[in-house]
């Protein structure tokens, strides 16, 4: 069973100041590419680290995410497995990946399309090719969704990918009638306020800029292993440098995915690395240099 964890950022505001207010009615997150999230109250927020991180915490709802790079994404991750649990999951945890399906130990969902249902938790499941098209560029391709319809009125869709040359993964969108009690997470706290969904603000509310899950919270079997280094993390980048970090980085970049090194060397060291990361790989042989 998880656990959820209270908010003690308290801002501090002039009087007559209006506090935010959730919105009413169903809102959306959304995690697509590697990974950049749409947060319930409508910020952007990119989280490119290796490992399990929480994208919605909360008492009744807990849903994890496991985020390794593929083949052509220098370096970046991706959302490569979901874990669902919770309270209203009753002890059973769900995971779902581009490639199997899973409730507890159960594969499930093994053919296309198909539904699959849980009387004691209610939840169904259903997968087939409906669906938006939840990330830019996926446009006109084939899809596979699977939507899944909890208690309490929340869904998920997910939508798989797993093409030649690219590796496989997941895009995701959450809908919500409102937040649920003490929620946090990638997805944000849900309160109305875009500001406080920054990584700054995780850090201060979690202890970690990109929602790091604890070892007694983990809804995976084990955790993915992940080298510790004295360098510069690509998740203490500052909020106002990592726009431009992507930017200058995917320009240099041959297939336009930002290196991870390029990102962070720009975000820490300077505009000028992104040049230079570029001119380096040229000049070893690992990527293309300008055209004839």
């Amino acid at each position: 069973m998880t656990t959820g964890t209270t908010s003690t950022v308290t801002a501090i505001r002039t009087i007559g100041t209006t506090m935010p207010v959730a919105p009413a009615g169903s809102q959306t997150c959304r995690v697509y590419g590697d990974p950049h999230v749409q947060t319930f109250d409508g910020r952007k927020v990119s989280f490119y680290s290796t490992g399990e991180f929480w994208i919605v915490k909360s008492f009744p709802l807990a849903i994890q995410g496991r985020y390794m790079p593929t083949p052509i994404t220098n370096g970046l991750s991706v959302t490569k497995v979901l874990a669902i649990g919770g309270d209203m999951m009753e002890g059973h945890v769900l995971r779902i990946s581009a490639k199997f399906a899973m409730w507890d130990e159960e594969f499930i969902l093994t053919d296309f399309p198909s539904t699959w249902t849980s009387a004691s938790p209610p939840v169904s499941i259903v997968y087939n090719d409906e669906g938006d098209y939840l990330q830019q560029g996926r446009e006109g391709k084939q899809l596979r969704v699977v939507t899944v319809s909890l208690p309490m009125g929340v869904s998920l869709q997910i939508n798989r990918w797993d093409e030649l040359g690219e590796g496989d993964y997941v895009n995701l969108k959450i809908f919500q009638h409102g937040p649920l009690p003490n929620q946090d997470g990638q997805c944000g706290n849900f309160n109305g306020d875009p500001e406080d969904d920054s990584r700054a603000a995780l850090k201060q509310r979690l202890g970690s800029s990109s929602a790091w899950v604890a070892d007694e919270d983990l809804l995976f079997k084990e955790r993915t292993p992940v080298m510790k280094t004295a360098d510069p993390s690509i998740d203490d980048c500052a909020a106002d440098r990592m726009p431009q970090a992507e930017r200058l980085c995917g320009a240099q970049s041959p297939n336009g995915i930002p290196e991870k090194e390029c990102i962070i060397d720009v975000c820490f060291g300077g505009d000028q690395f992104a040049v230079e990361d570029a001119n380096v790989e040229v000049a070893v042989g690992l990527a293309p240099g300008p055209p004839a």
